[in-house]
């Protein structure tokens, strides 16, 4: 065929009864370069960049180049913009394109961009991509509403309440949020409000459940005993307000929660404190009414009193509305004779006030018949015929003291009743008036034996007069300020002081610490120390599987050193992997999972992905930088504790191309007329001006040591092979023997 032309022709081949047509054609050796042309970057977030690739293959004979042109305006970068393929076969024939969108406007997203080839007409290559906005929204769970006023309403001081609210991540990307207080408007009562959890890790389209909590704590008194009121007075309720900010790390939203709630002390009336059932007889029952009254304008109270034995409350548990009173019934039903005293608790709101109610009873032993309880039966009869009538203790016999049980003596009886009946152990009227001056006689004597001891054993007193020794002068000022303060101290306080201690108590001050002890030393984390000590990825035991899923709380991770914040790599080589080591230190005292997300293309060599690290222990993680492409790198790693709690750290690095320049390309061995060796020598310059290292030759070469730099050298036949590291701007001088071969990147032979 002539140059540049193609040949077509056919074969036929004719027989009796049919003709069969052979197709000829015979094509030039050219490029033929196949892609997708149609390239969907999926959903991006707004100011976000999203990823796309393209796979370029060449299956014709020939080498063919490509070049890819767009409109600058685009948010798009397309990397590499040109190149060439090997032929079909060859390990170069396939090629992958990285597409690069910055999405900034919100909607849909197309563009086209051509492709030129050597051998083939342009193609067009459609790019598409959907923008959409991410946001954190916060809810009410039940209504649905946006919550950005959570009002609570009034609580009592003790009773929490609690608020379910979502948080619905409405993007396609991962959202990490944590929650702090508004500095700018932190009070008192910032403390009375929390969320939980405070920070989190939402995957793309998730919701999750968090609960707003308002928990009032009474403040404390100040004043003296004799100065605090009960809890029948009606008090104002105490109006608390609190700001706080979720911010989510990925988009830097601010989403702002206002919480507004009041606290009421609880305040209830009872009519009675000391309720006495008088005498009665075993198994009869008394009761006594009891007024109570709720005092609190907005909130019902609830209320509970135990069990107490002998004693009975009907109801025993109740709700009082606002403002509402009701009457209850306190039953004395003894089981045994004697006098019985104890206390009736009445327990308001789960502990959040306490009554005691003082109740005494007498059960005594009376003759004669007990009344038989008339029985009830027949089926007209209702619940109401069935409930047992109320026996009201009068007020008169309530306040009836019980008579103590006393005997007459003898001398009593006889002034009494002189006819009384003498039996043979009886005392005659003299023996028992001996025997009552004998008693009183004895009475006497103990009297008189207790006065003289006192009278001993009293301190003499100091008289204040000028009678006096000068040397007591100051005792007697001592003793008028003494008493002087004993006649005005009033009445002393019940409250009980701590004793003064003998000594400091104070710890030892530790190195990090301050004076008081409380500061915890800093830990410094070594960005070159690589931990050669990996733990297991995932927990495998029954205790760690539950320590790694627990939420910890804010002092816990506050607790978790991690470090360095930022990982410097400093200066390298484009296709040069540089490893730096980022550690979690664990304080507490369960396992916690911690688990890093190397997601770019430059840290994907990093590992381990997860460890469970044990307390008290420290976990290193790997990173390794490794980049085709030069310039500088600023990444963000995001590292997770029990898949939970979100963080991260930067890593910063400097990209350059590798270059290594020799001061000669061809290297002539020559045997002189006077060498009689079997050896030749010749000088070599290396010189590496990007101010880098050069990649480590292979472990298993066999090494030599010329002025600091590393030699190694392989045996084969009559060849030698020498691979050098070099440092910036060194010069090595290697002897060679017949044939030299230089590694990475010159080489240069000669025979």
């Amino acid at each position: 065929t002539e140059e540049g032309k193609e040949f077509s022709d056919k074969l036929v081949v004719a027989t009796e009864d049919e003709e069969i047509e052979i197709p000829i054609r015979a094509t030039l050796p050219r490029s033929r370069i196949h892609f997708n042309g149609n390239l969907n970057m999926g959903v991006c977030v707004a100011n976000s960049s999203n990823f796309g690739y393209v796979e370029l293959t060449n299956e014709g004979e020939e080498q063919g180049s490509f070049n890819l042109r767009w409109d600058d305006d685009l948010p798009i970068k397309i990397t590499p913009s040109a190149g060439s393929l090997a032929e079909a076969g060859h390990p170069n024939d396939t090629t992958t394109i990285k597409v690069e969108f910055f999405g900034d406007a919100l909607g849909m997203f197309r563009a086209l961009a051509m492709i030129d080839f050597e051998h083939q007409p342009p193609r067009a290559l459609e790019l598409s991509a959907t923008v959409v906005e991410q946001t954190l929204v916060c809810s009410y769970k039940d209504s649905g509403l946006q919550a950005d006023q959570l009002v609570f309403g009034p609580v009592f001081y003790g009773r929490p309440k609690v608020v379910p609210l979502l948080l619905f991540n409405n993007g396609p990307n991962q959202a990490s949020f944590a929650l702090s207080s508004d500095g700018e408007e932190a009070s008192v009562t910032d403390g009375f409000f929390r969320v939980e959890p405070s920070q989190g890790l939402l995957e793309p389209f998730e919701t999750r459940e968090v609960l707003a909590t308002f928990d009032p704590v009474e403040p404390a008194v100040t004043t003296g005993f004799i100065a605090q009121t009960d809890n029948e007075g009606p008090s104002e309720p105490v109006v608390m307000t609190s700001s706080m900010t979720m911010e989510v790390l990925e988009t830097s939203q601010q989403l702002k929660l206002n919480f507004t709630g009041s606290a009421y002390k609880p305040q209830v009336h009872l009519d009675q404190n000391v309720i006495s059932f008088g005498s009665c007889r075993c198994y009869e029952k008394r009761d006594v009414l009891v007024r109570i009254k709720n005092r609190n304008p907005e909130l019902p109270i609830e209320f509970h009193v135990p069990k107490v034995a002998n004693f009975r409350v009907d109801p025993k548990k109740c709700v009082l509305p606002p403002l509402s009173a009701r009457t209850l019934a306190v039953t004395y039903y003894p089981q045994q004779l004697g006098s019985v005293h104890n206390r009736l608790e009445f327990i308001f709101e789960q502990g959040a006030l306490k009554i005691p109610v003082k109740v005494t009873g007498h059960a005594e032993a009376v003759a004669g018949e007990f009344d038989k309880k008339e029985m009830i039966g027949g089926i007209d009869k209702t619940d109401v015929d069935f409930k047992r009538e109320l026996n009201i203790v009068p007020h008169d016999s309530r306040r009836k003291p019980v008579s103590k049980f006393s005997r007459l003596n003898p001398v009593g009886i006889m002034k009494e009743d002189q006819t009384g009946f003498v039996n043979e152990f009886s005392l005659t009227i003299p023996q028992e008036c001996q025997r009552q001056e004998h008693r009183e006689q004895y009475n006497q004597y103990l009297k008189t034996a207790h006065a003289v001891r006192k009278k001993k054993t009293r301190a003499p007193a100091k008289l204040l007069n000028n009678e006096q020794p000068k040397t007591e002068l100051f005792e007697k000022v001592a003793q008028l300020e003494a008493n002087d303060r004993a006649r005005n101290s009033g009445l002393k306080s019940p409250r009980l002081e701590l004793p003064a201690p003998d000594k400091d108590v104070w710890p030892i001050k530790g190195e990090g610490q301050a004076a008081g002890g409380g500061r915890r030393g800093v830990t410094v984390f070594d960005q070159d120390k690589i931990f050669k000590r990996k733990f297991k990825p995932t927990p495998v035991s029954a205790n760690e599987c539950r320590d790694c899923k627990q939420l910890l709380s804010a002092d816990d991770l506050i607790s978790i050193e991690s470090g360095p914040k930022t990982l410097d790599f400093g200066t390298t080589c484009c296709y040069g992997a540089v490893t730096k080591s980022f550690a979690v230190h664990n304080t507490l005292q369960q396992y916690i999972l911690v688990a890093i997300s190397c997601e770019s293309d430059e840290l994907k060599q990093s590992s381990p992905q997860s460890q469970v690290v044990p307390p008290g222990s420290t976990a290193g993680f790997d990173i390794v930088l490794c980049s085709d492409l030069t310039g500088t790198i600023r990444k963000g790693v995001n590292f997770t504790i029990n898949e939970h709690h979100s963080n991260r750290f930067n890593v910063m690095a400097n990209v350059v191309p590798l270059e290594l320049e020799v001061d000669r390309t061809d290297v002539p061995f020559r045997f002189a007329d006077t060498n009689l060796e079997m050896t030749s020598t010749e000088i070599v310059t290396l010189k590496n001006p990007c101010l880098l290292y050069t990649s480590d030759a292979a472990d298993e070469e066999d090494s030599v040591d010329l002025g600091g730099r590393r030699i190694l050298k392989k045996k084969k036949h009559s060849d030698i092979c020498i691979v050098a590291n070099l440092k910036a701007y060194k010069t090595i001088q290697v002897q060679h023997h017949y044939t030299v071969l230089i590694v990475e990147p010159l080489c240069i032979t000669s025979h």
